[in-house]
This record gives C-alpha cells, structure tokens and sequence, in this order.
C-alpha cells in the first residue's frame, strides 16, 4: 500500500544557480535557462511571476546566489536557500537540468528546509563591514610597505 505525498505548493520553482547559467524549473516541468546578469535575473523573475510561483527555492555554492536572492525577494517571492545535500539526486544523473527538476518536485511537496539567510538590511551591514575589514587591512599593508623601505633607506643613508 503506497501513500503519495501531499502536495504543499504546486506553483514551487527551484533554481539551480551556477556561475553562467540559472536551471528554473517549476513543479517539476522543464527547466528554463536564464543568464546571470542583470537583465536575465530581472527575466528570471518576471517569468517566476508569470507562471504564478509564490516560493522558490535556491541551492548555490558560493556568492553567485546573492543577486537573484535580491531580486526575488524584491518582488515579494518567498525564497528559501536550500542546503545542497537536501537535492541530491541519484549517482550518475547529476545535471542541472535534473537537479533543477528534482529540487523542484522536493520544494513542491515540502521536503527542503530553509538555511537561514538574514535580512537585507543586515546583509548590507555584513558587507560594509567586510569592505572596512578589506580597507584596514590593505592600510595595514600599505603601512607596512612604507616602513620596510624606511628601514631600507636608513641602512644605505648610515
């Protein structure tokens, strides 16, 4: 006796992001490809809208996720950063046009749990921070650099 999964959003996309190329599939169907600049993220969305998804899940490694993050989120979508251990697929079938899929089927029915991704004025924060973080220390290098050829100076002058 088998018991099929509820379905808890039928409208669920998934997005597949890499560096190059973003793999969207909704409720499992095809995938779309879109490109990773400004103008396809913006493409991305407006396609998610028009297909009537309300919740989209992402699974990325890196930071090529942060910009569709924005936008999605932007334009009122609930977006879910996904773990990409919770979207493994069988060995030996691994593509983006089936991750994107089974990640798809997954979010419909539930099954992805949402990392925790802090709020778009926190990020903002985070990134002037790291920016001050990169300028002190760049001074600091500077600083040093300046002092080693000091030193340097002062030996040929004695």
């Amino acid at each position: 006796m088998s018991q099929e999964l509820p379905t808890l959003a039928p409208l669920a996309a998934f997005v597949d992001v890499g560096s190059e190329h973003m793999h969207v599939s909704v409720a499992g169907n095809q995938p779309e490809v879109f490109g990773t600049v400004t103008s396809q993220l913006h493409a991305l969305r407006d396609w998610l809208l028009e297909q009537g998804v309300h919740s989209v899940a992402m699974e990325a490694t890196g930071v090529y996720w942060l910009p569709l993050y924005g936008v999605l989120e932007s334009a009122g979508l609930e977006v879910r950063m996904v773990n990409g251990r919770q979207t493994r697929n069988l060995p030996g079938r691994k593509t983006d046009m089936t991750d994107s899929q089974w990640g798809a089927t997954l979010h419909m029915h539930g099954l992805l749990h949402a990392g925790f991704v802090p709020p778009a004025d926190i990020r903002r924060l985070q990134d002037y921070l790291r920016l001050r973080a990169d300028h002190v220390a760049a001074a600091a290098t500077c600083v040093q650099l300046m002092q080693k050829a000091f030193e340097r100076y002062c030996q040929v002058v004695r």
